[in-house]
């Protein structure tokens, strides 16, 4: 019998120890989960904070309690969770315990109310962390209730008080064996005194009667108790009111007024009768006295008057009752002011004039009705001379052309009302020979004839003056952000914009960038008319197609407009590839290219602002990177924020790896047989959780996060290529013994 029990104790232990051994993995995986979050949830701090009562009565009640005057009263109070209390009123006295009571109060205590007054106990407990409190309140009543009187007087008068329209009144109140009254019309006043006065009640107080309207005045007054009430009724005579005159002038005249055009005007005005005042146009001015004057209003004050728009002032006066108004009107001569000229030239030309480098230059200029001038650019210089000249301007002088660029001098004359203009442009070049003769032919268009085969010794000539070639057109190729443009054709159009239009913001750099767009955007609209309006559109994209390559060498060449046929709005143009159209020519992309819908863009680029110098864009609108390199090598700005998307990647990894470990020891056991199935649960779904956090990341914007998990993922995937493991062959061997018994005799 007790080997029977020996063997199978040894059974028992050893299938527990099998089966141990079995699931060994599984379980030292979820213990260290199990421990790696109880780790996580012990580092949170977790702050109670225990609440905190306090609770006072009288006489056993939360109150009011109402005490019969000569008695005496207790209060008694009690807490729970605090660790000091004390009483606040009607004294201060601290340090009491947490629960007590006291008492009684008799008459003669100074906590003790007089009859038909009250006495408030507050009682306040913390625990140095939460306060709180309570209060209860003791009224003393007579032994009859007590009797309680209210009087409302109108000039010392019980009423009813007529008085005479335009003065003024007052009223008073007393009261006896009250704790509180109030004025319950004609409108609710609580908290008086329990006697006083008050006014004078003059016109137009809300207080003040109109002829067939009195005002009652009501006073209730109370103990708590019993409650008395007394009113008295104010009636107005009847007396027609006093008249009102109201007069205003402009230049001591009740116009209408005419003035010079530039000559300021003043206006007065008085009044009889009236309380109050204003003005009411031109705008409202409130608060002026009963007479007075103004001015003087000169050009540029809202109230000048335009020539085809008098001003009008309008004067309202009052005494409350009856109301009087006045006006003025003030009108401008049709005088016409004087014309203004401005004309400045370069070498004495109007331009645009053209230099060979090296060579100085002198400018120039004169006005006439003007009374100051200056240059605006290249360099503001005010204080000039209304006319009179300048220069020579040499080579190194920095209002000296670079070659191939130019320079703009742009000329304001004013005479204070009116401004004019002028600009002449001044190109520099270099001297380069004519062609030569070429193959089969001579040079510039002809040939020469002759048996001498010795090439003419070439002339110098003026790049842009004789070789318009060379020169003209200044742009030959369309251009736009994000094309394969030609560098040099970008660079000229910079400079344009740049040095011709002023567009400072701009940086020749070669690059059709953002700022480029930009500044092209805003010279489509400058010549809307000969750029947009031809192809029925209103709105730039900073394309630069036929209408405005043909503007800007308008401008640096004096070569024509071309017309265009119609209006046709294309497909949307993705990316580089132009979309097929069966229709005319100048249809085809015009109504894209020079400007897309139908939107009116109201305002160009601020200049100096923040512009983007690459040919791609982030898109404001959404958030999201414009194209998937900007999202993916979008890195933090700061260290906090390295930091903290390094954790953010640690901490997906780690639960990742968590997850997958998990997984392979529920879906398979740790046996021979299921060594890959383990291992592709296990990365697979570490794999599939690095595409979700992709997802996750994209959506969340966290631009940081994305190359990152892109690498983890694509290691995952060549891990699991290069470290498949292979199933082993589990052979499981049989061993029959045969155990014989032998019988004894």
């Amino acid at each position: 019998m007790l080997d029977f029990r020996q063997r199978v104790s040894s059974v028992k232990t050893s299938d527990m120890k099998r089966l141990f051994f079995k699931h060994k993995n599984l379980i030292v995986r979820l213990g260290t989960t199990y421990l790696a979050l109880a780790i996580f949830f012990v580092a949170v701090p977790v702050t109670v904070s225990a609440a905190v009562t306090a609770d006072i009565k009288a006489e056993g009640s939360d109150g009011p309690v109402n005490v019969t005057n000569g008695n005496s009263f207790s209060f008694s109070w009690t807490s729970t969770d605090a660790t000091a209390c004390q009483l606040t009123s009607p004294s201060g006295v601290s340090g009491t315990s947490v629960s007590g009571s006291d008492g009684p109060i008799a008459p003669g205590h100074p906590w003790y109310p007089a009859v038909g007054g009250s006495t408030t106990l507050t009682l306040d407990c913390t625990d140095g962390t939460v306060s709180t409190g309570d209060f209860v309140v003791i009224n003393i009543v007579a032994t009859d209730g007590g009797s309680v009187t209210a009087d409302i007087k109108a000039n010392d008068s019980d009423g009813p008080v007529t008085i005479t329209n335009g003065t003024s009144w007052n009223y008073s109140w007393t009261s006896t064996g009250a704790t509180a009254c109030q004025l319950t019309s004609p409108s609710g006043v609580s908290g008086i005194s329990l006697s006083g006065s008050d006014g004078p009640i003059a016109p137009g107080h809300p207080w003040y009667p109109a002829t067939s309207t009195p005002t009652t005045l009501t006073l209730d007054c109370t103990n708590g108790t019993v409650t008395t009430q007394n009113s008295v009724v104010i009636n107005i005579t009847g007396l027609a009111p006093s008249a009102v005159t109201a007069d205003i002038k402009a230049n001591d005249s009740d116009g209408p007024v005419t003035i010079t055009n530039g000559t300021s005007w003043n206006y007065s005005w008085t009044s009889t009768g009236a309380t109050a005042c204003q003005l009411t146009s031109p705008s409202g001015v409130s608060g002026i006295s009963l007479s007075g004057n103004d001015g003087p209003i000169a050009p540029g004050h809202s109230w000048y008057p335009a020539t085809s728009t008098p001003t009008t002032l309008t004067l309202n006066c009052t005494n409350g009752t009856v109301n009087a108004t006045d006006s003025v009107v003030i009108n401008i001569t049709g005088l016409v002011p004087s014309a203004v000229t401005a004309d400045i030239k370069a070498n004495g030309s109007d331009g645009p004039v053209t230099v060979v480098n090296g060579t100085a230059w002198n400018y120039s200029w004169t006005s006439t009705g003007a009374t100051a001038c200056q240059l605006t650019s290249p360099s503001g210089v005010s204080g000039i001379s209304l006319s009179g000249s300048d220069g020579p301007i040499a080579p190194g002088h920095p209002w000296y052309p670079a070659v191939g660029g130019s320079t703009t001098l742009t000329l304001d004359c004013t005479n204070g009302s009116v401004t004019t203009q002028d600009a002449v442009i001044i190109n520099v070049v270099t001297l380069v020979p004519p062609p030569g003769p070429g193959p089969g032919g001579g040079g510039g268009g002809g040939g020469r004839s002759g048996g001498s085969s010795r090439p003419p010794t070439p002339t110098p000539q003026v790049l842009g003056a004789t070789t318009i070639g060379n020169f003209c057109p200044f742009l030959t190729s369309y251009l736009r952000m994000g094309a394969n443009n030609d560098t040099l054709q970008v660079i000229k159009l910079q400079a344009f914009l740049k040095s011709f239009e002023g567009y400072d913001y701009v940086t020749i750099n070669g690059v059709f960038d953002q700022a480029t767009f930009q500044a092209v955007s805003a010279f489509q609209l400058k010549y809307k008319s000969e750029i947009l309006t031809p192809w029925g559109i209103n709105a730039p994209t900073g394309y630069v197609y036929k209408l405005t390559l043909a503007k800007i060498n308008q401008i640096i060449c004096g070569s024509p407009m071309p017309a265009v046929q119609g209006v046709y709005h294309a497909p949307v143009v993705i990316k580089d590839k132009v979309p097929t159209c069966t229709c005319p020519a100048d249809k085809e992309m015009g109504g894209y290219k020079e400007g897309a819908g139908t939107s009116t863009l109201s305002s160009i680029p601020i200049i100096g602002q923040n512009i983007s110098k690459g040919q791609n864009i982030d898109t404001p609108d959404t958030g999201y990177p414009s194209s998937i390199a900007g999202a993916l090598f979008s890195w933090p700005d700061t260290a906090a924020e390295t930091m903290q998307c390094l954790y953010e990647l640690l901490l997906i990894i780690i639960v990742l790896y968590i997850i997958g470990s998990v997984l392979e020891g529920v879906l398979y056991k740790d046996l021979p047989e299921n060594i890959s199935k383990r291992f592709f649960v296990k990365w697979g779904a570490i794999a599939v959780g690095f595409v979700l956090a992709l997802v996750g990341a994209y959506l969340l914007q966290e631009w940081c996060l994305l190359l990152p998990l892109i690498i983890a993922l694509l290691a995952t995937g060549v891990y699991m290529i290069l470290s498949t493991p292979k199933d082993q062959t589990v052979r499981t061997i049989v061993t029959t013994k045969t155990v014989t018994t032998e019988a004894k005799s």
